[in-house]
């Protein structure tokens, strides 16, 4: 797969696990698979709501972000 059709995809994942279970490890191998930190931005999910912060995405191939507080309130959600 060629650099272009990565750069048209748009994916999303999300790691929800309890502690030590290697999703920080996942996060810094999508990082380095990116190629360059000019390719990466950590724009926070509850963030994407406002546009001005949407914008920052614009170029970019990756955004991670560690949402603890956001996640949480979904896995509250997902039990019930």
């Amino acid at each position: 797969m060629d650099y272009h059709h990565i750069r048209r995809r748009k994916n999303s994942s999300c790691f929800i696990s309890e502690g030590s279970s290697g999703k920080s490890v996942a996060c810094d191998i999508l990082y380095h698979l990116a190629g360059s930190h000019e390719q990466v931005l950590s724009v926070g999910l509850g963030d994407l709501a406002h546009k001005f912060q949407r914008s920052q995405l614009y170029g970019k191939i990756l955004n991670i972000s560690a949402e603890n507080e956001l996640i949480n309130s979904i896995v509250k959600h997902l039990k019930v």
